[in-house]
């Protein structure tokens, strides 16, 4: 069992590493292009078309969502790795 579990966290660390490098690119193709901004209490900041909130996300919107799905992943893949850590076989 703590091995499964210690499988488990790295599974959920090496995706929380593949959205946070996504999300990175997706900062960085943004600010070079001129577009990164950080007003996120604004509505064009997270929907294409503030009137429409079925119109998708924004870039903007992504890469925030992105990083915060990469810090829960991290949080809970760490979670994992620490409980097989104190397990005993």
């Amino acid at each position: 069992m703590r091995s499964i579990l210690f499988v488990v966290g790295l599974v959920f660390l090496g995706a929380a590493l593949y959205l946070g490098k996504e999300a990175a690119f997706l900062i960085d193709a943004l600010r070079s292009s001129g577009q990164f901004t950080m007003s996120v209490w604004k509505n064009w900041f997270w929907f294409r078309n503030p009137d429409d909130f079925t119109s998708g996300l924004a870039p903007n919107g992504r890469w925030l969502l992105e990083a915060f799905g990469a810090a829960l992943l991290f949080s809970v893949g760490w979670s994992f790795m620490r409980t097989s850590m104190r397990m005993n076989e």
